[in-house]
């Protein structure tokens, strides 16, 4: 997103450089596989907090708290939410940026499939009111419900791209690309 030089290249966003121009570094918002919360205040001072840093209204955070199903837990601190509520605090963060580039590297860690479902249609939504969304994942069952092309990179180089089909209900994914998963039983213990 800017905050380092790159080895070599240029980036690029909306055709200004994204590493000496600042204007352009507030328009991506960036998802880190750390949630990068403040611990010690609740899930609804991190949101405030991050409205006053982006110009936008208070009031948009009680919005996204509901959005997100967390506005029961707004006076929770962080550290005190479920590691999930914490995924999703930190996700809501990013989309309400209302940012022309999402960088989302591994979204659904530590989340569960009710959240995995909330990630895609938001995902859904910022695209389809102009953002573009990068998504680094290995789940790509799960990353085939919000993404449109896929690009494989391994050790810096693209080694295959392809396009998914839209509207196709199972696995758009190659075989090898899909993680397997046991579905948890009532009777499993841990």
């Amino acid at each position: 997103s800017g905050a380092m030089l790159p080895s070599g290249g240029n980036i690029i966003l909306d055709g200004q450089n994204v590493t000496t121009s600042t204007t352009v570094r507030k328009r991506i918002g960036t998802l880190f596989e750390e949630d990068l919360l403040y611990e010690r205040q609740t899930a609804q001072r991190n949101l405030d907090f991050y409205c006053q840093l982006h110009n936008l209204p208070k009031s948009c955070s009680g919005e996204m708290l509901k959005q997100i199903g967390l506005s029961d837990q707004a006076q929770k601190p962080v550290s005190k939410l479920a590691p999930n509520a914490q995924r999703r605090l930190a996700f809501i963060r990013v989309v309400m940026g209302q940012h022309a580039l999402l960088l989302l590297d591994q979204p659904t860690l530590r989340t569960d499939l009710d959240t995995q479902a909330l990630f895609a249609r938001l995902i859904i939504s910022a695209a389809a009111e102009g953002a573009s969304v990068l998504i680094a994942d290995e789940d790509l069952s799960w990353a085939s419900k919000c993404c449109t092309r896929v690009v494989e990179l391994e050790d810096g180089h693209i080694t295959n791209r392809y396009s998914l089909e839209t509207g196709k209900t199972g696995i758009s994914a190659p075989e090898r690309l899909v993680p397997f998963k046991v579905p948890a039983r009532k009777d499993d213990r841990i």
